[in-house]
């Protein structure tokens, strides 16, 4: 099964169209043909909240789609721990998330965590990585998923993709955290000083 959380803000669901992409290029690569279901049909229940912040959660194969919505709340990152893991694979967004878990485990005291995968920063624990030099933000050019803000923010020009090694972390002046669920003005930031190695 594989799992798609969709942001709702104040009854406007957001960024429809990247989901649907992600999903109908999840389903082609493991079953070679687009689901049965997409996200512009009566799939997305009208009950759904008007006002606050919430994450729709979709948990789902070729044929079925199960929905389920709770309250959004950010989760204060201002530590990171960098952590090495060349066999991870998270190419396709999972409901089984057990080896990110374990990883995650690792962290110590820290708040979150910097993935490395074959010599390159890739992800944090849940959401793909920017970092901010002179007013620009990189983000990684091979990250473990590919996010849908992340795709976004990058057709916007807001993002741009860059080779980033463990070494050039302290190179930046901060680290967000960019997920379908958070964006750069959510101010997610860690300064590069509170990365540990």
């Amino acid at each position: 099964m594989f799992l798609e959380c969709i942001q709702l803000k104040e009854g406007q669901l957001s960024l429809l169209p990247y989901h649907q992409e992600r999903i109908n290029k999840t389903c082609f690569h493991f079953y070679q043909q687009i689901p049965k279901w997409d996200l512009d049909s009566s799939l997305i229940p009208e009950k759904l909240p008007k006002s606050g912040h919430y994450k729709v959660r979709l948990v789902y194969d070729l044929n079925h789609c199960q929905i389920e919505w709770m309250p959004y709340h950010f989760r204060p990152i201002q530590t990171l721990q960098v952590l090495e893991a060349d066999t991870i694979d998270y190419a396709f967004k999972y409901q089984d998330r057990n080896a990110l878990d374990l990883l995650f485990q690792k962290r110590g005291k820290a708040d979150d965590i910097i993935i490395i995968k074959d010599g390159g920063v890739t992800d944090g624990y849940y959401a793909n990585l920017a970092f901010l030099k002179k007013g620009q933000w990189f983000t990684p050019e091979n990250p473990l998923l590919p996010g849908v803000k992340r795709a976004f923010l990058l057709d916007q020009g807001k993002l741009k993709t860059a080779q980033i090694r463990p070494a050039d972390i302290f190179g930046f002046e901060k680290v967000a955290f960019i997920n379908a669920m958070i964006d750069l003005e959510d101010q997610i930031w860690v300064d590069s000083k509170d990365v540990w190695f």
